[in-house]
C-alpha cells in the first residue's frame, strides 16, 4: 500500500481514537483558546513596545496590587530588574523579531490546526498549516535558546530549565516529522502535540508568573526569582497536561 494510502488509512483510525468527557475536552479547548488569546496579546505588547514592554505594563500591576492592598515590594529594584529584562530585547530588535513574529503566527493558527473537523473536512490544509507550523517552530526555538542561554534574566536556573526544555522541543519537531514521513499519523500527532505544548507552555508562564508576583513579590521575593519559579512551574505543568491528554486521547489497539 503506498505511503500517503497509508497515512490517510490512519488518518481515519485517529478521528475515529477515544474522546476525553465532554466537559474535560470543553474545558481544555476554553484553556487553550484563552492561552492563544494571551499569547497573541503578549506578541502585540512586545511588537508596539520592542524596548521596554515589561516597564509599559507596570502601571497595571501597580493597579492591581493596590486593589488588592498587597504591598509591592522596593520599586527601585524592580526598575533595575525592569530594565535588565528590557534590555535584553532592547540591544538585539532583529532576535525580537525573529521570536515575536513567527511566535505570534505559530500561536494564532493552533486552533486551526489541532481542531479535529477541520482536519477531517480539510485535510490539504492541514499539511500545508502543519508544514508552516515546523518552519516556524525552528526560527522559535532558535530564538528563544539566543535569549535563554545566551542572556538569561534569571541566571543559570533560567539557562538549564531552557536548555531542557528546547531539547524536548527539537526532539518532539524531529519525530513528528519523521514518524508523518513514514506515514504513522498518530505518532506524528502525539510529537506535535508536544512541540506544541511548550510554545503554549510560555503563556502558562505567564499566568503562573502573575500569580507568583502577586502571592510571593510581596514577602520580597526579586522579580527575577518570581520569573525562574513561573518556568519552572509552568512548563513542567504544561507538559503534564499535554502527557494526560495524549494518553486518554491514544486509539485504542484494534
Amino acid at each position: 500500500m503506498p505511503a500517503r494510502t497509508e497515512a490517510l488509512a490512519a488518518g481515519k483510525a485517529l478521528d475515529r481514537r477515544p474522546t476525553l468527557p465532554s466537559v474535560a475536552a470543553t474545558g481544555l479547548w476554553i484553556a487553550l483558546i484563552m492561552l492563544v488569546v494571551l499569547g497573541i496579546v503578549s506578541v502585540a505588547l512586545r511588537w508596539t513596545f520592542p524596548a521596554d514592554a515589561a516597564a509599559q505594563a507596570e502601571p497595571l500591576r501597580n493597579r492591581v496590587f493596590a486593589m488588592l492592598h498587597l504591598a509591592t515590594g522596593a520599586m527601585a529594584e524592580r526598575r533595575s530588574e525592569l530594565a535588565r529584562f528590557d534590555g535584553r530585547y532592547q540591544a538585539h530588535p532583529i532576535a525580537v523579531l525573529a521570536h515575536i513574529v513567527p511566535g505570534g503566527i505559530f500561536i494564532a493558527l493552533l486552533p486551526v490546526q489541532l481542531s479535529r473537523p477541520i482536519r477531517a473536512r480539510f485535510p490539504v490544509l492541514h499539511r500545508w498549516t502543519g508544514r508552516l507550523l515546523v518552519a516556524l517552530a525552528v526560527v522559535i526555538g532558535a530564538a528563544a535558546l539566543f535569549f535563554g542561554i545566551g542572556m538569561p534574566f534569571a541566571g543559570p536556573a533560567e539557562a538549564i530549565l531552557v536548555t531542557l526544555i528546547a531539547t524536548w522541543f527539537f526532539t518532539a519537531l524531529i519525530r513528528a516529522y519523521a514518524a508523518i514521513r513514514r506515514g504513522d499519523v498518530a505518532s506524528h500527532r502525539e510529537w506535535m502535540l508536544r512541540a506544541v505544548a511548550i510554545v503554549v507552555g510560555v503563556s502558562v508562564v505567564r499566568v503562573v508568573g502573575a500569580a507568583t508576583d502577586l502571592t510571593l513579590t510581596p514577602a520580597g521575593l526579586s522579580a527575577a526569582n518570581a520569573f525562574v519559579v513561573a518556568l519552572w512551574i509552568g512548563w513542567p505543568a504544561t507538559i503534564a497536561v499535554c502527557e494526560w491528554w495524549i494518553r486518554h486521547t491514544r486509539p485504542r489497539p484494534a
